[in-house]
């Protein structure tokens, strides 16, 4: 028998076991990072799902904002005639204040509260109006204004009729009159106007107003 084959086959072999003790290693090695990547990738994904629900449904809230209302009596409120009153009452301010004859004033408004005392309605809301014109074509903005209100609403059978609003005055009035007019809660409530989605959903409201009287 040739010494040398045989030591040529002991090469082999012991390559050979190096070559296993090195691969097998490897090969759990690669398992344990593959199991690592899935599990990452699942955690991704469930993060991306909770992100993609918490923002649909921040979305459904800027435009489906629901008041704070609280009634104090029994007496019964139709909201639709409410509003509507409150709505023409500052449109037709604004159209009267208006520069030009035919500008036309849309408003939204979000109401944080609503107050009753036997016959007369305290209503506590966020008012956003913008009077438009139309001139060579085109539709440009007067003016407009975003501004907490108070009104003082009495019924009279079946109707509304208001009675009187308040408005804070600007610069360092503003502060104190928000305290006058305003329950504490209402104040907390209002300071979140620009993040709580209010504002955005009065803008939206606006523009649909818009959008649907210059079509």
């Amino acid at each position: 028998m040739n010494p040398n084959l045989l030591s040529g086959e002991k090469i082999r072999k012991s390559d050979l076991k190096k070559t296993e003790e090195n691969i097998f290693p490897l090969i759990d090695d690669m398992r344990k990072k593959l199991f690592h990547l899935k599990v990452t990738l699942v955690f991704l994904f469930f993060l991306l799902l909770l992100f993609f629900l918490c923002f649909g449904i921040h979305q459904w809230h800027v435009h489906h904002p629901l008041p704070v209302l609280f009634d104090s009596s029994s007496v019964s409120i139709d909201y639709e005639q409410l509003n509507q009153l409150l709505q023409e009452k500052i449109m037709e301010q604004s159209e009267q204040e208006a520069i030009h004859s035919h500008a036309k004033s849309f408003v939204a408004m979000h109401h944080y509260f609503i107050d009753v005392f036997e016959n007369q309605i305290l209503v506590y809301s966020w008012v956003l109006e913008s009077t438009y014109y139309e001139e060579d074509g085109k539709i440009l903005q007067e003016s407009g204004f975003s501004i907490p209100h108070k009104f003082v609403i009495t019924k009279e059978g079946d109707t509304y009729f208001l009675e009187n609003m308040f408005i804070p005055r600007d610069g360092e009035s503003y502060q104190q009159d928000m305290k006058r007019l305003f329950p504490s809660q209402v104040l907390v409530e209002m300071k979140k106007v620009s993040q709580d989605g209010v504002l955005e959903d009065l803008q939206f409201q606006i523009q649909k107003q818009k959008e649907c009287y210059y079509h």
